[in-house]
């Protein structure tokens, strides 16, 4: 079986990179549409303007600034998007080090971990009875004052030799990122339904139809028998299979939640979840389907494993909402769509650099007159738009520490390898510029950094 796949987004997909624009400030709408403002646009527009300056640093609104100066939101717009996005927020995709969306393999690893989950702790039949070991370990996870999965994890994953993470079986998985092209990316809004409250988000995501290639192995070498991991890999085929009994459990659950909104307000979305069903019973057998990323829900996160006495012992809510893809911007606007399917199949190396991305950072190409006051002549520039991944590295905070090797790994693929280590080191001396301790530690683990970290 082939070690490259090709990854399909069967519904939009959004991983989130952290960073969101807030309206009336990052973004504005004007008439039918809502532009997203560049920075360096915005700086420039300011410099010929009177007074611009001087009112955004008072705290006025950008949008109320820039009407009242008359000046063009479009002329300032490093993109723009069809519609008012009424949205308070507006959730950026992550993006590789050079710009393009991505969905990185720590998510599609999480959702494979998700489907071994479902499959071990049933004996390899997903969602039917559970077995002794499972049920034993979840009952010991539910005795104590907060729930603990640790017991289960031990159980499934977990070699006897060596009982935490070191030990996990899912460190025989490698899955590559999945990189898609600038293009494949949209905006849409969405809401939760089944509560009164205001949920209406805006999000970058991946279009249903995006296409990337990606590696995953699993590593089955003599050199990790002696752990003795409890249960045996399974072939791609046979986690193909578990897939698409997980799929149909979730995929009916959420179209059975649908049906019964009132007013019919669930008759799309229901009707999606019947055609993603469709598409699941006609998938080839060596074609895996799952569900990941923002907006999937706790039963797509854990596997809708616990029963409906064990969620009630947890005191938990589960399944009380569900979040939908609008139709429009507004929280009025009918709902479409669900989110986070991807399908997964094996293709050949030549297959997969017919889906290649070129690593070319996207950029707006677009000769644009600046307004300003006076008789000055239009500004003419070619404009790239804001790199968010520099915005990550300068905000960076204590609790994303787990996040540096990532970050570390996209910044060695970026042109800007060295003002990237300078940023993301310049943030950790802010963080903990006080701590020798930690820095040492930094240093030693990140050896990369430490050139930089050494810095007075």
């Amino acid at each position: 079986m082939s070690d490259v796949y090709r990854v399909t987004c069967l519904t939009p997909v959004h991983v989130g990179s952290g960073q969101e624009l807030t309206r009336d400030i990052d973004f504005l709408s004007e008439g039918a549409n809502t532009y997203i403002l560049d920075p360096e646009r915005l700086i420039t527009a300011g410099a010929g303007v009177a007074g611009l300056p001087e009112a955004i640093a008072r705290g006025e609104r950008v949008a109320d600034v820039l009407r009242a100066k008359r000046i063009s939101l479009q002329s300032l717009a490093a993109r723009d998007v069809a519609g008012r996005i009424e949205a308070g927020k507006l959730r950026l995709a992550l993006r590789a080090g050079d710009g393009r969306p991505m969905v990185p393999g720590s998510s599609l690893k999480g959702a494979l971990r998700t489907l071994l989950l479902v499959g071990w702790a049933a004996n390899g039949r997903p969602h039917e009875a559970r077995s002794r070991e499972a049920d034993a370990a979840i009952a010991s996870g539910l005795r104590g004052r907060k729930p603990d999965s640790k017991p289960l994890d031990d159980q499934l994953f977990r070699s006897p030799v060596l009982r935490d993470p070191r030990g996990d079986a899912l460190r025989t998985l490698r899955v590559s990122d999945a990189v898609f092209h600038p293009d494949q990316l949209e905006v849409v809004s969405s809401k939760a339904v089944g509560t009164s409250r205001q949920t209406l988000t805006a999000a970058e995501v991946l279009k249903a139809g995006a296409t990337a290639s990606l590696r995953l192995t699993f590593d089955r070498s003599a050199l990790l028998r002696p752990l003795r991991f409890p249960h045996a890999l399974p072939s791609w085929e046979e986690l193909a299979g578990w897939s698409r009994s997980h799929a149909r459990h979730l995929l009916e659950g959420d179209r059975q939640y649908f049906a019964g909104q009132p007013r019919g307000e669930g008759d799309r979305p229901r009707a999606r979840c019947e055609q993603l069903l469709a598409q699941l019973a006609a998938l080839p057998k060596e074609a895996a389907i799952l569900r990941l990323a923002w907006g999937t829900g706790w039963r797509t996160m854990t596997g809708d494993l616990l029963t409906g006495a064990e969620q009630r012992q947890l005191g938990m809510r589960v399944g009380k909402t569900r979040k939908a893809i609008l139709a429009g911007h507004s929280a009025g606007s009918e709902l479409t769509d669900v989110l986070g399917w991807i399908r997964l199949d094996p293709i050949s190396a030549n297959q997969a650099g017919s889906i290649f991305v070129s690593p070319a950072a996207p950029t707006a190409d677009r000769t644009e007159s600046v307004p300003a006051q006076g008789a000055e002549p239009p500004l003419k520039r070619s404009v790239q738009i804001a790199d968010p991944f520099l915005d990550r590295l300068r905000t960076f905070k204590p609790n994303e520490y787990s996040q540096l090797p990532q970050l570390l790994q996209q910044i060695n693929s970026r042109p800007d390898r060295e003002d990237c280590l300078d940023l993301l080191a310049t943030r950790l001396l802010a963080l903990y510029g006080t701590d020798k301790k930690q820095l040492k530690a930094l240093r030693e683990k990140f050896p990369a950094l430490a050139p930089y970290l050494a810095k007075p």
